[in-house]
């Protein structure tokens, strides 16, 4: 069984429709080096699920990931292609708490103190949904979901001085990221290291999705 989609990234582009369901333009960024050719549909899913009821981080992002994904699902009926929507949500967690996008500056840098000199966890569920399913040549004419998935890195920072924080939270390169840094743009600087995939610290762990896509694919036509 194939581990990647490189023996199927033709066959995919030309008869089937990819839909990102989700606004990142690093996940865009990411489909695309892998050579998908995609639509963004972004979800208006709120995402303010109550942490405390999920028994984990990683339960806690794949439901958001769900919601976002189930969102846009339901706008679409009536399809006469073969579908594959990939829905992402990514998160930071540290002693068990969850890191999500920060709220202001000052969010920002709490966050960041946080995670100086010290090892935390980057969470990315990953949501696939189709319109056609295992040993079925019947298209649906609605998406339904056929894997969901978590992949997490653990990324270590250097012991951080205020005057690398200050002047990190100041250039606002991560006010729309969990953990509030970018470790593909300035924030790689205050990692020391990292253990995993490091696309899956930028939103989306390509691997893991090419592999998932693979059998989906094998198993539609087994």
């Amino acid at each position: 069984m194939s581990k990647t989609l490189l023996p199927y990234i033709r066959q995919l582009n030309a008869e089937y429709r990819i839909i990102l369901a989700s606004g990142s333009p690093r996940r865009r960024e990411l489909l695309s080096l892998i050579g998908l050719q995609h639509e963004v549909l972004v979800s208006s899913f709120a995402e303010n699920l109550d942490k405390g009821s999920f028994e984990s981080p990683q339960e806690y992002c794949r439901h958001t990931a769900e919601g976002k994904v189930y969102d846009v699902a339901r706008s679409l009926n009536g399809l006469d292609k073969k579908t594959i929507m990939i829905g992402a949500d990514t998160i930071v967690a540290v002693d068990g708490r969850v890191l999500e996008k920060p709220a202001d500056a000052s969010d920002a840098h709490r966050m960041i103190s946080s995670l100086s000199g010290r090892t935390h966890e980057v969470h990315t569920a990953v949501v696939l949904f189709s319109n056609f399913h295992e040993n079925s040549q019947t298209l649906a004419a609605s998406l339904s979901k056929v894997d969901s998935f978590v992949v997490t890195s653990k990324v270590t920072f250097a012991s951080l001085s205020d005057a690398d924080i200050d002047a990190y939270v100041a250039t606002g390169e991560g006010n729309d990221k969990a953990g509030s840094y970018g470790i593909q743009g300035l924030g790689g600087q205050m990692v020391e290291g990292i253990q995993g995939c490091y696309f899956n610290v930028m939103g989306l762990p390509i691997q893991a999705l090419a592999a998932r896509v693979a059998r989906l694919l094998q198993e539609s036509t087994a």
